[in-house]
């Protein structure tokens, strides 16, 4: 016994004295910094925790739409072409009559994009009391999250309006984000995501891509488009919109 308490006293000296002496201090040279590029600010953004969008990008597009669903069938078809993801903000009212086998196609027609709330009658909701304002909202998402068969968190104002009741109704409703028709004519990100504006309406979004495409800048930049599909609703519009897109993409791949 007295052997075993020799040793862990004499473990106990070795390594208290192991401890008590001060490691050396390392010298550190200062390094001058070298010019940071684009790319390589931007993988220092991901290490500081600074945002940037996925794949380290600056830039996104946001297409937004509303109404539907008959008129979104064509546009989606062109979107799909050129890999344009969208947003499509639905009545459900409009499925009341729609057979199962309808919806199910509606399933179909929208795969790959995000579909979003945008009340059950579309009503002007600031004119509505708290009860039918809930019950627009969340009757509008549980149908389309039983259809689509995904949690639905996304809005856009019926006619674009709304008050501060409906403003304060909506995170009890699931509401995480809802967007305006209020052009906001920028490439900045949201301060407020329950009043979200576009940069612009579909009509003008040819002027506002090209802007896009040429601004250069080491922040994050959203390019946001608003409309409905039944803007472009004739064969000859469909036909010049898709001639102006593959002509937006070949400019958008050529070298600079």
């Amino acid at each position: 016994m007295k052997q075993v308490l020799i040793a862990i006293i004499g473990g106990l000296i070795l390594i208290s004295g192991s401890c008590s002496s001060a490691p050396k201090k390392k010298v550190v040279k200062p390094v001058k910094p070298k010019p940071v590029n684009v790319e390589t600010k931007i993988e220092h953004d991901k290490i500081a925790g600074l945002f940037v969008f996925p794949g380290g990008k600056l830039k996104a597009l946001v297409m937004s739409f509303d109404d539907g669903p008959d008129q979104d069938k064509r546009l989606i078809e062109i979107f799909n072409k050129y890999g344009i993801k969208g947003t499509f903000h639905l009545n459900s009212g409009k499925f009341a009559a729609k057979s199962k086998a309808s919806l199910d196609q509606l399933k179909t027609v929208y795969k790959g994009h995000e579909v979003s709330a945008h009340s059950v009658s579309h009503p002007h909701l600031e004119f509505l009391p708290a009860s039918k304002v809930s019950n627009e909202i969340l009757a509008d998402r549980e149908k389309l999250e039983k259809v689509f068969g995904y949690p639905i968190h996304g809005m856009s104002y019926p006619f674009g309006t709304y008050n501060q009741l409906v403003l304060d109704l909506l995170p009890s409703l699931g509401i995480v984000y809802s967007r305006t028709v209020t052009i906001d004519a920028s490439f900045r990100l949201p301060k407020n995501l329950l009043v979200w504006n576009p940069t612009c309406h579909s009509g003008t979004g040819e002027y506002w891509a090209k802007k896009f495409i040429e601004t250069k800048k080491d922040e994050m930049m959203l390019l946001f488009i608003w409309g409905h599909a039944w803007e472009f609703d004739n064969a000859a519009t469909d036909s010049a919109k898709e001639k102006k897109l593959d002509g937006d993409r070949k400019y958008l791949r050529a070298p600079r």
